[in-house]
């Protein structure tokens, strides 16, 4: 399952998708691709909560310590091939 979540700190939004799974042994695990950072809890609001926590922890220490906030870029569309017109131009 995979949640974009959004995080407003220092008046900048952040948005990063979240990825949640059944943790093999009970409870959740969210991973922040983006950020490499992973937590986990008992239940899935729990393990929301522990996201949000983990990004907002991470942004300010990054903020702090003067570094670069990564940034996630929106994910790529695929589209399928478009047809080629009469003299090889893609229709507008």
């Amino acid at each position: 399952m995979s949640k974009p979540h959004k995080e407003l700190l220092h008046g900048t939004a952040y948005r990063y998708t979240v990825l949640f799974e059944r943790a093999p042994e009970g409870g959740y695990v969210a991973t922040i691709p983006v950020l490499g950072i992973a937590t986990q809890g008992e239940t899935l609001r729990e393990t929301r909560a522990m996201a949000r926590d983990a990004i907002r922890g991470l942004i300010e220490s990054l903020a702090k310590d003067g570094e670069e906030i990564p940034i996630e870029q929106p994910a790529a569309r695929i589209l399928p091939p478009a047809p080629v017109g009469e003299r090889g131009n893609l229709p507008l």
